[in-house]
């Protein structure tokens, strides 16, 4: 799912149009089209706001998990068949993300965290 397409989902969650989310943040509706449609970038102060509007939602989100790109990807043990579903994290260089095996399950990617299985 595309940064700009979470943005689009996350505004519907709230049930807010472009212009009142704009509101909201104390910008245009057009200057908010630019940012959701990934024209323009959020200032650290627009994502914070947007983060605490989705509080009452999701309680232990993150502005990484609403601005970051995240990848999923499906894996299987060979030696086991058991599967397991991994969300590749892409972060700043100096953030370090764990990665937790889970049966010996080992992906390839350079910073992936566990989901589940």
């Amino acid at each position: 799912m595309s940064k700009e397409n979470k943005m689009r989902g996350y505004r519907n969650m709230l049930g807010l149009t472009q212009e009142k989310l704009g509101k909201k943040l104390g910008i245009s509706k057009q200057s908010y089209y630019n940012k959701e449609s990934g024209k323009t970038q959020f200032s650290d102060k627009e994502k914070l706001k947007i983060k605490n509007l989705l509080i009452p939602l999701f309680p232990d989100i993150t502005i990484e998990d609403i601005f970051f790109k995240q990848k999923y990807a499906k894996v299987k043990s060979a030696k086991n068949g058991i599967k397991a579903k991994i969300k590749v994290v892409y972060r700043r260089p100096n953030q370090r993300t764990r990665l937790r095996k889970n049966n010996k399950t080992q992906a390839k990617a350079r910073r992936v965290v566990l989901l589940g299985i």
